[in-house]
């Protein structure tokens, strides 16, 4: 099977764990898009095969053009898009490329408009009684709260962008721009939630984060209880996702689960759900193979830490 891993940037972590996996599957053929030549996971290896696109910003139909061109030529049969700037372009041509017997893991446009726009996300986590912070929506509403309660983000962000904290002297102005929430005290978790291509449930894992950098999680304690996955059951039936969800909630004081962003691809946190035991990469290559899926085991509750590696263009 051909394999297209698409803008994998600086995730070497995900072209080492597929090439583990060529020893298990021996007619595993992977493929890399990359539009930077230099990037770390486009030379992390010399075994995948590796293939130039342009910016997908501005460029959205060049790029598409060069990933069917891309598809056909090498006859790939599942693509695993790496970064938010494409999930929408791979949604929407989802069906053209089924029609050439590529699969892509990737959720519907309206789940992936839903995921983006937080303020989306908020109308359907409070229409199905998942536990999210609340919305100010007026000036009024910020002037009656006390300023540190207040939090501000990107409508559209990701990576904890446009991410804002308030004191109390501090002046704030609403405006449509930008998300004003509540802030949840409490114990911040990741959840990957790892559901099959029909949206249905298929495992997950649930991380305390101990250290984040850039919006990422740096290090992290694995974490297994009974309300963290039923949390995440509800999470997958909701949303009916496809593939990997990357989800930040917080555990507050008295134990509620707040569902605060979710992201509808493999994310920073990853790396530790595989290293835990709980091999995604695995399982949708199994999956896309067409072969029956169980997971019966537990993740190992250890603390992982992530490192720094240096890669060089040959």
């Amino acid at each position: 099977m051909n394999i297209l891993l698409t803008n994998v940037g600086r995730r070497t972590y995900m072209v080492k764990y597929l090439i583990e996996e060529t020893k298990k599957l021996k007619n595993l053929k992977i493929h890399l898009a990359e539009n930077d030549k230099y990037s770390a996971a486009l030379n992390y290896n010399h075994k995948p095969t590796k293939h130039y696109t342009p910016l997908v910003k501005n460029n959205e139909k060049k790029y598409m053009k060069k990933i069917f061109d891309i598809v056909k030529r090498n006859r790939i049969k599942l693509i695993i898009p790496c970064s938010d700037f494409e999930l929408k372009l791979f949604s929407e041509n989802k069906n053209k490329l089924n029609n050439l017997f590529c699969k892509v893991l990737i959720s519907s446009r309206e789940n992936i408009e839903n995921f983006y726009d937080k303020r989306l996300t908020f109308k359907i986590c409070k229409k199905n009684n998942l536990l999210t912070p609340e919305i100010f929506n007026s000036q009024k509403e910020l002037n009656s709260a006390k300023k540190k309660d207040i939090i501000q983000k990107d409508i559209y962000g990701s990576g904890s962008s446009g991410l804002k904290y308030f004191k109390e002297n501090e002046t704030i102005q609403f405006t449509n721009k930008k998300l004003f929430q509540k802030r949840i005290n409490g114990k911040e978790l990741h959840f990957d939630i790892l559901n099959d291509f029909d949206g249905n449930f298929v495992s997950s894992c649930t991380k305390k984060k101990i250290l984040m950098r850039a919006g990422e999680t740096d290090q992290a304690q694995i974490l297994n209880k009974n309300k963290y996955d039923i949390f995440s059951k509800k999470i997958s039936s909701v949303f009916r996702h496809v593939g990997n969800l990357d989800c930040d909630v917080i555990e507050d004081n008295s134990g509620r689960l707040f569902l605060i962003d979710l992201n509808p691809r493999f994310g920073g946190g990853y790396p530790f759900t595989h290293e835990s035991g709980l091999n995604y990469i695995r399982i949708i290559l199994n999956m896309a193979l067409g072969k029956k899926i169980n997971i019966k085991f537990k993740p190992k509750l250890k603390k992982f830490s992530k490192g720094i590696s240096i890669h060089s263009k040959n």
